[in-house]
C-alpha cells in the first residue's frame, strides 16, 4: 500500500451492516442471529485503526447459514448416487481443487486431498467437507486483488464531482491534481497497474517490481477481526503497524501501544489500560478487541437468486461521529466510499450475477471450440491435454457415458 496516500477498494459478495447509532459504542455481536449475519474487520489507517462492522444479508439470511447452504449443496452434488451419503470414492472424483481454483481464479489455497479425516470411516460428512472448504472459500475472506471490473465507472465517478453523468471542463481540470497521487512511479503518466496496484496475490509472486516495493506496507490493511478468537495475529499486526515510537516519549518496538502512538479515541484508550501506566501491552490490546465496537457500520444485502441488485446501506442516523478525517459516502445503491485521510476505501457489493453469465459464456465457448466433430458433445479423446474440462471431465459427465453434453 502507498505509505501517503492510495486506493484501496473492498468486495463484498455476501453482504454488509449499518453504522453505530448511538453516543456509547455498541457491544460486539453476542447473540446467535447477530454472529450469522455480522464480521468486524479493522482498517488500519495511518494514525489509528478505523473498526467497521459488516452486516451481510444474503437471501433474507445470515452470509454464515448461506455458506453452509453453499456446501450441503456441494455435498448434495458430490453424492453422484443420490443416496445422501458422500463415500470417499465419489469425493475422490469430485475435483475439489479444480472447483476451487475455478472460483476463485487461483486466488486461494487448495483443499487437502484426503477429505475423510474425522472419523476416517470412507464417508466425507458434510462437516469434514466444510472443514475442508473453509480455509479456501469462506464464508468470509479478506483478499486483497481487483475488486471490481466496474473501474472505468469507479473512474469516472470519481472525476464527476456534481454527479451529473458528463464532465465539464473544470472537472476534468481538477482532475489532473486528483488523480496525481495515482501516479506511484512518478512518471507523469497513470497506467492500469497504478489504478489497481494491488493484483492477483499469485500473480504478485511473479511479478515484484522491486523500484516499488518499499512504496507499499508489508502489512495487509484489512484484517479480520472476532470476539471468539482467542489468537493474537491482530494484535500482533496492530503492533507492528503502530509500535514505531515518537518524538512525544514513545519507544518503538517495545510491544506496547502508547497513547501517542495509538490515536483511538481517549476514553477507549483510558478504559483498556487497565494497569494506568500508560500504554497497552498485548493482554490489553487483546482484551481491547474482544470488546470494541465498531466505528462505522455498513448493511450488504443480497437478494435471492438475482432478482434485484445488491446494495449497500451506511445507517448514519443517530450515529456517534465518525473519528476525525473520516468520512462515508454512498456513490450508488450497491457502493460506497469511505474516506480515510488519504486513503479512500471503496466498498462495491455483487451479487455475482453478471460473473456468472460470464462463466457460461467462457465454457460454452470452450465446449464448442473442443466438439471439433461437431456432433453436441465431447469425449475424453477430443480434450486433449488442455481446456477446462479435463480435470473436471468424470465430475460433470454424470451418467458415466463417456459423453459431456452442454
Amino acid at each position: 500500500m502507498n505509505t501517503r496516500t492510495g486506493a484501496w477498494a473492498i468486495a463484498v459478495l455476501a453482504s454488509l451492516t449499518t453504522p453505530a447509532g448511538a453516543t456509547d459504542r455498541p457491544a460486539p455481536a453476542s447473540t446467535e442471529a447477530e454472529r450469522d449475519a455480522v464480521q468486524d474487520v479493522i482498517f488500519l489507517g495511518d494514525a489509528r485503526p478505523i473498526f467497521i462492522r459488516l452486516r451481510m444479508i444474503a437471501g433474507g439470511k445470515g452470509f454464515r447459514s448461506s455458506w453452509v447452504d453453499a456446501v450441503k449443496a456441494i455435498h448434495a452434488y458430490l453424492d453422484r448416487d443420490g443416496d445422501g451419503t458422500l463415500t470417499r470414492a465419489e469425493a475422490d472424483r469430485g475435483g475439489l481443487p479444480t472447483m476451487v481454483r475455478a472460483a476463485t481464479g487461483g486466488a486461494a489455497a487448495l483443499p487437502r486431498a484426503d477429505l475423510d479425516t474425522s472419523p476416517r470411516d470412507g464417508k466425507v460428512s458434510f462437516e469434514e467437507l466444510a472443514d475442508v472448504l473453509r480455509p479456501a472459500l469462506g464464508p468470509f475472506r479478506v483478499q486483497v486483488g481487483q475488486a471490481s471490473a466496474e473501474r472505468t465507472d469507479a473512474l469516472f465517478g470519481h472525476i464527476d464531482r456534481d454527479k451529473d453523468g458528463a464532465l465539464t471542463k473544470d472537472e476534468l481540470a481538477a482532475a489532473v491534481s486528483s488523480l496525481r497521487r495515482f501516479d506511484l512511479d512518478d512518471d507523469e503518466m497513470i497506467g492500469p497497474a497504478e489504478l489497481d496496484p494491488f493484483s492477483n496475490p499469485l500473480a504478485t509472486q511473479y511479478n515484484d517490481d522491486q523500484s516499488r516495493r518499499a512504496r507499499f506496507t508489508a502489512i495487509a490493511p484489512v484484517i479480520e477481526l472476532s470476539p471468539d478468537d482467542p489468537s493474537f495475529r491482530p494484535v500482533r499486526l496492530l503492533l507492528k503497524r503502530y509500535d514505531k515510537g515518537n518524538t512525544q516519549g514513545a519507544l518503538a518496538d517495545d510491544n506496547r501501544l502508547a497513547r501517542s502512538e495509538f490515536g483511538i479515541d481517549p476514553g477507549d484508550f483510558k478504559a483498556a489500560d487497565t494497569d494506568g501506566d500508560g500504554a497497552l501491552d498485548a493482554e490489553e490490546l487483546r482484551r481491547y478487541l474482544g470488546r470494541v465496537g465498531p466505528d462505522l457500520e455498513m448493511t450488504v444485502t443480497l437478494p435471492e437468486g438475482g432478482a434485484s441488485p445488491a446494495t449497500i446501506a451506511v445507517n448514519g442516523a443517530g450515529a456517534r461521529p465518525l473519528p476525525p478525517g473520516v468520512s462515508a459516502r454512498r456513490i450508488s445503491p450497491g457502493d460506497v466510499e469511505i474516506n480515510v485521510g488519504e486513503v479512500s476505501l471503496e466498498f462495491h457489493a455483487d451479487g455475482g450475477e453478471r460473473s456468472v453469465e460470464n462463466a457460461k459464456r467462457y465454457y460454452a465457448s470452450q465446449f464448442r471450440a473442443a466438439d471439433t466433430d461437431n456432433n453436441k458433445y465431447l469425449e475424453k479423446s477430443e480434450l486433449k491435454d488442455h481446456g477446462p474440462f479435463v480435470a473436471t471431465f468424470d465430475l460433470m459427465d454424470r451418467d458415466g457415458d463417456g459423453k459431456l453434453y452442454m
